[in-house]
């Protein structure tokens, strides 16, 4: 099974990107674009794991608590787009929370990401 976890957003933000997704399809770029319902924004990428019960531990360990996201700037990793998000202490602070308990459960993810 493959895992991550990954922030929804709110429909303030989400109807910010699907609007850029509507001006890029207005200028012309073709491409797959993605679903309202499948934007998120990545918090660890797990992979291929066959324990989803200790990641949705990991996720409790971490302790979640509601904060603001602001977009900002946009980017691309080749043919792909992305929407920025602000600086946020509390997205950062959240973001350690979960990468250590993550690691202290022995669970893989991609450490490259934040």
């Amino acid at each position: 099974m493959r895992l991550f976890i990954a922030i929804q957003f709110p429909p303030d933000i989400l109807e910010s990107l699907t609007d850029f997704q509507d001006d890029l399809k207005a200028m012309g770029v073709i491409g797959n674009y993605t679903k309202p319902e499948n934007l998120h924004l990545t918090m660890a990428f797990i992979g291929e794991y066959g324990d989803p019960d200790a990641a949705l531990d990991a996720m409790e360990e971490a302790a979640f608590r509601p904060f603001p996201l602001k977009l900002k700037g946009v980017g691309d990793f080749g043919d792909i787009f992305w929407g920025g998000i602000e600086d946020s202490p509390e997205l950062i602070s959240y973001n350690k929370r979960l990468r250590r308990a993550l690691a202290d459960a022995g669970l893989p993810y991609d450490r490259r990401m934040g």
